[in-house]
């Protein structure tokens, strides 16, 4: 695997070269050279980390030294050169907890971005109608890798969810405010004045206020419950 992924990187092929060396940093945390082409096909942010675990894991690795100080400087380099392998000095076999690997999780703003657009087209299907199953089809056949479309529907029924009890909460809130002023009017208007007229009236404007504050409550009940049994 970590051949095609560096043929892929020399290639010029970032997407499909991530994927594979992902797959591998995920099975095998210290592979040092799976992390220094995952370097070079990553943005400065992303590629920085790389390189820091590369260190971690060979310290005399002067060619990661190097390209690690250039980013760090601003510098835009490439890494896609075929990398020598620096010995490992022996001091460097046992492992320190500062120099533990850093974990998998290049939660920069790029792959932010990348989420948030395909939860936003997530969103844009559901509201056209498509099921989850619809939903997760259309994003395998655009592409998107399983890791990223695994993270965008739980966070897409998490919105769900959110949205639901907002909902609810709006709902719930205008019914009591209306159940609220309607008994203040009827204190002040049937009881202290006795006019009933302008009573009738504010219920029925009120009582309106209430029957929308209903629906909205329910709505949003119906999404919260959608979203969690679909979860």
């Amino acid at each position: 695997m970590i051949q095609q992924a560096i043929a892929a990187a020399k290639a010029g092929n970032k997407d499909q070269a991530r994927e594979i060396l992902q797959d591998i940093l995920r099975q095998d945390p210290k592979n040092e050279t799976a992390w220094w082409w995952l370097a070079s096909v990553l943005d400065k942010e992303d590629a920085i980390i790389c390189l820091k675990n590369v260190l971690k894991l060979n310290p005399a690795n002067k060619k990661a030294q190097t390209a690690l100080a250039r980013l760090e400087s601003g510098e835009d380099i490439s890494l896609t050169t075929p990398k020598k392998v620096e010995p490992r000095p022996r001091a460097a076999q046992q492992e320190s907890p500062e120099e533990q690997i850093t974990e998998y999780s290049f939660s920069t703003r790029r792959r932010q971005e990348e989420i948030a657009a395909w939860l936003e087209y997530a969103e844009h299907l559901y509201q056209q109608g498509q099921t989850r199953q619809q939903i997760t089809a259309s994003l395998k056949m655009r592409g998107v890798h399983q890791e990223y479309i695994t993270i965008v529907l739980k966070k897409f029924v998490e919105q769900r969810k959110k949205g639901g009890l907002k909902k609810m909460f709006q709902g719930g809130t205008g019914c009591l405010g209306a159940l609220a002023v309607t008994v203040a009017l009827f204190l002040f208007f049937f009881v202290l004045t006795g006019d009933i007229v302008i009573f009738r009236t504010v219920l029925f404007i009120t009582g309106g206020a209430m029957f929308l504050g209903i629906v909205l409550f329910l709505g949003g009940l119906i999404q919260y419950l959608s979203a969690w049994w679909s979860d």
